[in-house]
C-alpha cells in the first residue's frame, strides 16, 4: 500500500483510496465550539458493565522509546536539513512506502508503526504521534468516496476516510488551518473524493473513540461501546456521531425512553447529522408515534449533511420500502453533492422511471454519463438512455 503527501497546488496521480470501516451511525464531521455544548442526558447506566478497560488518549499517541529514538535520529539527520519539519515527518513514513499495508483495524500509533498496518485512522495516529514528538501541529479532514455499504444484524456499515494535515507554524495568531502551508499525509486518495471541513486533534480523538465504540458494538459488547462513546463525548461534547451511537445502543437494549432522550439531545447539536434524524425516525416508527414521525420527516427534508453516505443510506431504506418518491429525494441530494458517483445516477434514473418521470430520468443519466470512465459503464448508460427515450 502506498502513502501520499500533497502540498497546496500539487496534484497527485489518482488511485483508488482505501477506507476505514465505520458504522453508518458514525460520521467524521467538523470540530464544534465547546462553548455551545449542552449537558448530556442523565440516563441509567446500570445495564452497562463498569470497569471496562478503556484505552487512554496518551496510549493511542505514545511511541516506544525505540520508535521515538529512531524517528528523532532521522528527523535531526544532516540529510533532512534541507526539508521543512512537516516534510521530514512525511519523509520518515515514506522510507517504508512499499511496506505500509492498509487493513481495517483501528490500531494505536505504536502498533500501527511497528506492524506498518492499519486503517486511515491508524495512520493518522502514527502521524500525530510523530508530530507530537517534535511539537508540530496536525489538523484533520474527512473525505468521502463512493458509498460502500454492508449490513450486519440491524446495523449498516459504511466507510469514511481521514486525512492528516501536518501544518507549518502560524504566520500570526489568527491564522486558520486553511491559511497555513501543510503536507497532507494519506493513503492515496481519489481527487474526485468529496472533502468535509477541517478539525482539530481533540475532535480527531473523539473520532477514534467512536470508531472503537463501533468495533465494540459489532463485537456484541454494548457496555464497552457505551463507555467508549462516552469517552468520545468527554473529548468533544458536541460530537453528534457518538450521541447517535449511544441512542442506538439504548434502543438495542430496549430502553426506548433513554434512546429518545439521546436522540433529542442529538437534534440540538450545532452539527447534527441526518443519520440522527433517520435513526430517530426508526424509533418513532417502532413506537407508532405518528406525530413524532411527521416532525422527523419534515426535519429530514431540511437537514443538511456533507457526508454522501447519509443520503445513500436513507435513499436505500426508502427504496426497499418501495417509497420511491422519498427515495428519489435522497438520491437526488446525493447526486447534488457527489455527481461523480455515476452508479447512483443509474439507480435514481430507475426510480424516476418507476414514478413516470422519464424527463428527469434522462436528465440524471446525462448528468452521470461523463463520469462513467470505463467501457462497460458507458455501455450501461447508453442502454439506459435508449430505453428511457
Amino acid at each position: 500500500m502506498q502513502l501520499s503527501a500533497e502540498r497546496p497546488g500539487m496534484s497527485l496521480l489518482p488511485l483508488i483510496s482505501p477506507f476505514i470501516v465505520l458504522l453508518i451511525l458514525t460520521l467524521v464531521g467538523c470540530a464544534t465550539n465547546a462553548s455551545r455544548q449542552s449537558a448530556l442526558p442523565k440516563t441509567p447506566t446500570s445495564v452497562f458493565q463498569t470497569g471496562q478497560n478503556i484505552i487512554q488518549p496518551e496510549s493511542l499517541l505514545t511511541l516506544t522509546a525505540e520508535q521515538r529514538a529512531e524517528f528523532m535520529s532521522f528527523f535531526e539527520s544532516e540529510a533532512q536539513a534541507e526539508y521543512a519539519p512537516r516534510e521530514r515527518v512525511f519523509n520518515y513514513l515514506a522510507r517504508d512506502i512499499g511496506q505500509f499495508r492498509f487493513d481495517g483495524a483501528n490500531l494505536p500509533a505504536t502498533t500501527a508503526l511497528a506492524t506498518k498496518t492499519g486503517n486511515c485512522v491508524s495512520l493518522a495516529l502514527v502521524v500525530a504521534a510523530l508530530a507530537k514528538a517534535v511539537d508540530i501541529e496536525v489538523a484533520y479532514r474527512a473525505s468521502y468516496s463512493e458509498p460502500m455499504l454492508g449490513f450486519r444484524d440491524d446495523l449498516a456499515l459504511s466507510s469514511n476516510h481521514v486525512q492528516s494535515y501536518v501544518l507549518a507554524p502560524k504566520k500570526n495568531a489568527n491564522s486558520t488551518y486553511s491559511q497555513r502551508d501543510a503536507v497532507i499525509i494519506d493513503y492515496l486518495s481519489d481527487p474526485l473524493d468529496r472533502v468535509g471541513e477541517m478539525f482539530d486533534g481533540q475532535h480527531f480523538l473523539a473520532v477514534v473513540y467512536n470508531n472503537l465504540a463501533a468495533d465494540a458494538l459489532l463485537a456484541k459488547d454494548p457496555s464497552k461501546a457505551y463507555w467508549l462513546s462516552m469517552k468520545a463525548l468527554e473529548l468533544d461534547p458536541n460530537y453528534s456521531p457518538s450521541v447517535n451511537l449511544i441512542a442506538v445502543i439504548y434502543r438495542q437494549q430496549g430502553d426506548l425512553a433513554s434512546a429518545r432522550q439521546w436522540f433529542e439531545h442529538g437534534l440540538k447539536q450545532p452539527k447534527n447529522s441526518v443519520l440522527i434524524v433517520g435513526n430517530y425516525l426508526r424509533l418513532a416508527e417502532q413506537k407508532k408515534d405518528v406525530a413524532l414521525q411527521k416532525r422527523l420527516q419534515a426535519l429530514m427534508e431540511v437537514t443538511d449533511d456533507d457526508n454522501p453516505y447519509a443520503w445513500y443510506y436513507l435513499a436505500e431504506q426508502f427504496r426497499k420500502k418501495r417509497e420511491f418518491t422519498q427515495a428519489a429525494k435522497f438520491y437526488q441530494k446525493l447526486v447534488n453533492v457527489a455527481p461523480y458517483l455515476h452508479h447512483v445516477n443509474l439507480q435514481l434514473a430507475k426510480l424516476y422511471v418507476e414514478l413516470g418521470q422519464e424527463r428527469k430520468a434522462v436528465d440524471v443519466l446525462k448528468q452521470g454519463e461523463p463520469y462513467a470512465y470505463d467501457a462497460s459503464s458507458r455501455e450501461r448508460y447508453e442502454k439506459k438512455l435508449s430505453m428511457v427515450r
